[in-house]
């Protein structure tokens, strides 16, 4: 699977039989974890790199990336053969690199573009679009870790910038930007263990707790 950089996401629809849910180019389709049998598959019309990892919730499966047209779908998943039809919407809001989370019927991420984007799962509107450039007035930003929730916050990690702790709201305001004396790229998702958060960049990783 070329161009297909995204780990694959479990699902398990109403009929209760486990899915690997994985986007490509152009495609998003299911696999039987048991025998690796393709289940389903959908023309999403998103090429080139799928990197962000597809999200789960109840029936309805989101995916996003691509290069260089980019954008997003939602999907019911489930089903057999081709479900193209299943496809409940599209949208141009996108994320290129980092993966999204969801929380309320809302999903959220800030791009790899510094886009702050709240987006309606069931109705595929973009409810929040801002620049991080625009909050902080400065002109390059850039996002490759995938956001993470943490409870009512969202923490979002910048290559350069530092991190950014939003409220997990329709508005996703920002709380505040915490920084570390380290000038090298934090590319990797942060990970969460017990009160700490583990954070790497190219030189070193970090090790936060009360």
């Amino acid at each position: 699977m070329e161009l297909t950089y995204n780990t694959p996401t479990v699902h398990t629809p109403k009929s209760g039989k486990i899915e690997l849910v994985i986007a490509a180019p152009n495609e998003i389709f299911a696999l039987d974890p048991k025998t690796g049998k393709k289940l389903w598959w959908a023309k999403s019309e998103i090429p080139g790199n799928i990197s962000p990892c597809v999200i789960s919730e109840g029936e309805i499966l989101f995916t996003t990336g691509g290069y260089p047209r980019k954008g997003s779908i939602a999907i019911k998943g489930g089903g057999s053969g081709d479900v193209t039809d299943k496809i409940l919407w599209k949208s141009k809001t996108f994320s290129y690199v980092p993966s999204s989370v969801y929380k309320d019927g809302l999903l959220f991420w800030v791009n790899d573009e510094a886009s702050v984007i709240a987006m309606d799962l069931l109705k595929g509107e973009t409810v929040t679009k801002r620049s991080v450039a625009a909050i902080k007035k400065r002109k390059k930003f850039s996002f490759y870790a995938s956001t993470l929730r943490v409870g009512e916050r969202l923490v979002a990690v910048s290559r350069r910038n530092g991190t950014f702790i939003f409220e997990a709201g329709r508005e996703m305001k920002l709380i505040r930007v915490n920084t570390l004396d380290d000038d090298s790229d934090f590319n990797g998702t942060p990970a969460l263990a017990s009160d700490a958060i583990y954070l790497r960049s190219n030189n070193a990783v970090y090790c936060i707790s009360k």
